[in-house]
C-alpha cells in the first residue's frame, strides 16, 4: 500500500479515537460512567445517532450546533479529534510499524485527554495516569520478551527494567518539587496528579527524553503561565476588581507530613493497589469510584492558578514526535556548555 495512504488510515483512526476522547474528558471529571448513557446532546438530552458523531465532520456540516435543539457545541470538540488524528500520524510517520507505535499512540490519547481535563478542571484522573503507567510496564515487558537491550538499565552495577528506573526518577523528581514548593512558598505549588503524570512518563518514554520533556514542560509553564497570569491580574484591575482577586485559592495547603508519606506511597506505587481495590468494590457495588484522588476533588483554584500539566503533555509530545531533534539539539548544547566543541 502507497504511505500516504496508510498515513490516511491512521489519521482517520486517530480522530476516531478523539471522538471517544471528548466522552473521557467531559465524563471522567464528573464521575460519569464512559458506557452509559450513549452519547448525547447535553442541552436537549438527545441520543446522537451515527450520523452526528462522524469525526470532524459532523461537527463542521453541521456548522458547530446540535442538530435536533441548535444549541451551540464547543470548538473543543472538534480540536480534540483533529489533534489525536494529527499526533497519530505523526507518531506513525515517527516509529513506522512498530511496537513503539502502538503503545505511543495510546500513551498520546491520554495525554491529550489529561491536557484539556486539567486545563478545565485542575485535575488529572488517577484512572488516565494509571492507564499510561500500565503501558509504560507493557512496553518494558514487550522488549524483554523481545530480549532488546534498551529494556534495560544499569544503575549502581545493578541491571533495572527502564520503566522501573524511569518511574522511580520521575516520581523523586516531581515529589521533590511539590515538597519544595509547600516549604518555599507555604502552599501547594504542584498537585499530586502532576506527579502522578510524570511516573507515567518516566515508565514510557527513554529517562533522557523524558527529563529534557520535563525541562521543556518548566520553560512552556514560566512563558506562557507567567503571561497569563498578568494578562488576568491586568482584566482585573481594569475590572476594578479588589487586589484579593487574584490571591491563592482558600484551599488549605497539604500538611507536610502527609505530603512526604503521600509521595513515598507513590514511590512504592501504594496508590496503584488502592485504585484496583477501590475497582473491584466498585464492580461489586459497593463503591462508587470516580477516577480522581480526594485531594485533587477538593482543589479551589484562585484566579492566578496554572495547571502545570498541560505543559507536562505539550512538551512530552513535542519531545515524542520530535525525538532526534530534541536529544540533538540537546546534544549540542552540551558540548557547547561544557566546551567540547
Amino acid at each position: 500500500m502507497p504511505e500516504w495512504y496508510i498515513g490516511l488510515v491512521v489519521f482517520i483512526y486517530g480522530t476516531v479515537v478523539g471522538s471517544f476522547l471528548n466522552v473521557l474528558i467531559y465524563r471522567l471529571p464528573r464521575g460519569l460512567s464512559i458506557v452509559k448513557p450513549r452519547s448525547h446532546c447535553p442541552s436537549c438530552k438527545t441520543e446522537l445517532r451515527a450520523r452526528d458523531l462522524i469525526p470532524l465532520l459532523s461537527f463542521l456540516w453541521q456548522r458547530g450546533k446540535c442538530r435536533y435543539c441548535g444549541a451551540r457545541i464547543s470548538w473543543r470538540y472538534f480540536w480534540v479529534e483533529l489533534t489525536t488524528g494529527l499526533l497519530f500520524w505523526g507518531i506513525y510517520w515517527r516509529y513506522g510499524w512498530s511496537w513503539d507505535t502502538l503503545f505511543y499512540v495510546f500513551f498520546a490519547a491520554a495525554l491529550i485527554a489529561a491536557f484539556f481535563i486539567d486545563l478545565e478542571h485542575f485535575v488529572i484522573p488517577d484512572g488516565l495516569n494509571l492507564f499510561m503507567l500500565g503501558l509504560g510496564i507493557a512496553r518494558n515487558a514487550v522488549l524483554i520478551a523481545e530480549d532488546n537491550p534498551q529494556a534495560w538499565m544499569s544503575v549502581g552495577g545493578w541491571k533495572l527494567p527502564y520503566a522501573l528506573v524511569g518511574a522511580v526518577v520521575c516520581t523523586l523528581l516531581f515529589a521533590t518539587i511539590a515538597v519544595m514548593g509547600r516549604v518555599m512558598f507555604r502552599k501547594d505549588a504542584m498537585g499530586f496528579g502532576d506527579v502522578k503524570l510524570a511516573r507515567a512518563i518516566g515508565t514510557l518514554m527513554p529517562l533522557k527524553l523524558a527529563l529534557l520533556a520535563f525541562a521543556g514542560a518548566v520553560a512552556l509553564g514560566a512563558i506562557v503561565g507567567g503571561l497569563l497570569v498578568i494578562f488576568t491580574l491586568k482584566r482585573q484591575s481594569l475590572a476594578g476588581a479588589p487586589s484579593a482577586a487574584g490571591a491563592a485559592p482558600s484551599t488549605p495547603p497539604e500538611p507536610l507530613t502527609q505530603m512526604l508519606l503521600y509521595s513515598l506511597a507513590l514511590l512504592v506505587a501504594l496508590d496503584v493497589l488502592v485504585f484496583l481495590y477501590d475497582g473491584v468494590r466498585s464492580l461489586l457495588g459497593s463503591h462508587k469510584v470516580s477516577g480522581t484522588s480526594t485531594e485533587e476533588e477538593e482543589f479551589v483554584p484562585g484566579l492566578t492558578t496554572i495547571p502545570f500539566g498541560p505543559y507536562i503533555v505539550a512538551a512530552t509530545l513535542i519531545a515524542l514526535i520530535g525525538k532526534p531533534y530534541v536529544l540533538s539539539l540537546w546534544d549540542a548544547y552540551w558540548r557547547w556548555a561544557t566546551g567540547g566543541g
